[in-house]
């Protein structure tokens, strides 16, 4: 198992130099550096199933290996399709499988209102914003969702806070990730290309690929 996880990292490694290196060099071509990064979350989904052991392995590491293809079908239609509201809807999934995971951590039986709660208010925002409402909702979804599991791993499930290291960084991170994510595709609306717009497109991956490398190991390295 330590050598898998050496040559995973070894990999990933070789690959965040490339994509972080071109990201600021602008040295490739936008196809090569999107299918370098797609490929990246394809290693990840690759490292989480040739590790899976039928007697060995728990549900948790089989509900990641679904996580991240799910993640890396919603980074393929963002990367190379301009169906921007099909991938953040895609990425909705992903949320909610790890709503899920968190769940089998200790889960409030109530819990589940607070989505319900949060996707009514969400849509009802929407319809009443009514211009681009399709992608308005699904960005609003998204980040509600994102922002919910995170705070009942911070603010509910203390235990997992203190011992589930791996994950809590790889989700951490993955949050930062969006936050530049939003960021890059705001500031052109206000005519803003600026230092900080650049930093946040160098910022998108450079905060991503550790956050899947994190929660990919998490899954077999930690046991939930």
């Amino acid at each position: 198992m330590r050598c898998a996880v050496k040559i995973f990292l070894m990999i990933q490694g070789i690959i965040y130099i490339l994509i972080v290196s071109s990201d600021i060099g602008n040295y490739l071509t936008a196809d090569w550096s999107n299918g370098i990064k797609l490929f990246s979350v394809f290693v990840c989904f690759m490292y989480l199933l040739l590790t899976f052991n039928r007697k060995s392995s728990g549900f948790d590491h089989l509900l990641m290996i679904g996580v991240i293809a799910v993640t890396f079908l919603s980074d393929a239609i963002l990367l190379f399709t301009d169906q921007l509201s099909v991938g953040v809807f895609v990425f909705l999934v992903v949320q909610a499988l790890y709503a899920y995971r968190i769940a089998l951590f200790g889960q409030n039986k109530n819990r589940h209102w607070t989505y319900i709660g949060a996707t009514v208010m969400v849509v009802g925002i929407s319809l009443l914003i009514q211009e681009d409402t399709v992608i308005i909702t699904a960005v609003l979804l998204y980040g509600v969702l994102f922002l919910i599991n995170l705070g009942y791993l911070i603010i509910v499930h203390t235990k997992i806070w203190q011992s589930h290291t791996l994950f809590k960084i790889g989700f951490v991170l993955f949050l930062i990730c969006d936050i530049n994510v939003l960021f890059f595709n705001i500031l052109p609306n206000y005519g803003i290309s600026n230092l900080f717009y650049e930093f946040t497109r160098v910022s998108m991956w450079f905060f991503y690929l550790p956050a899947q490398v994190l929660l990919s190991l998490s899954a077999v390295n930690e046991n939930p």
